[in-house]
């Protein structure tokens, strides 16, 4: 639960809260936030997870901005209570139209004795009328780990769906996405 205030600045947000990765993801995805069946989802957050700060955060400070002209922002800050702190997510989201796109960064450092997990994420959709395309690339690096290769990793998450109205009420998804573990050069 969370509690905020708001107005025409837009709404700081203090309790728990979806990070703007995780809303990043599920908005660029056909299949949205589902855990048991978005490709997208369970290799960005899944068992063997890419992301290790998890899709919400307790303890942290929140902001969302009004839209203007088809722009919006969403950060959130985990408070040092969060293990540490000084987690950080970014979204920048553009929807006009048929047409949203959008990128978020987030830097993880609370749950790793060292090192750090920094994470970007572009997406985009169109509306096609008839199908709906959506299409996102991102990738978490992880530097500096205990139990890391010397260089770190790179893992690259991709994603490709589409949504179809289907009957009265109903909708075909369909998703594809790939996960990579690539280690760096020391």
């Amino acid at each position: 639960s969370n509690v905020g205030v708001g107005g025409d600045f837009g709404v700081l947000l203090l309790g728990r809260m979806a990070t703007p990765l995780f809303a990043h993801t599920a908005g660029f995805n056909p299949l949205g936030a589902s855990f048991g069946f978005s490709p997208l989802i369970r290799n960005t957050y899944g068992a063997g997870t890419r992301v290790s700060g998890d899709a919400a955060w307790n303890n942290a400070l929140g902001y969302q901005s009004p839209v203007w002209q088809g722009i919006s922002v969403n950060a959130l800050y985990g408070l040092k209570e969060v293990g540490g702190g000084r987690n950080v997510s970014l979204g920048v989201r553009y929807v006009r139209g048929s047409l949203a796109v959008g990128g978020v960064v987030q830097a993880v450092k609370s749950p790793f004795a060292a090192g750090e997990e920094k994470t970007y994420q572009l997406g985009g959709s169109y509306d096609l009328g008839v199908v709906k395309l959506f299409a996102t690339h991102g990738e978490v690096r992880r530097r500096e780990m205990p139990g890391l290769p010397a260089g770190g990793t790179d893992n690259p998450i991709s994603q490709l769906g589409a949504s179809m109205p289907a009957g009265g009420s109903g909708t075909v998804m369909a998703s594809w996405s790939r996960a990579g573990d690539d280690a760096t050069a020391p």
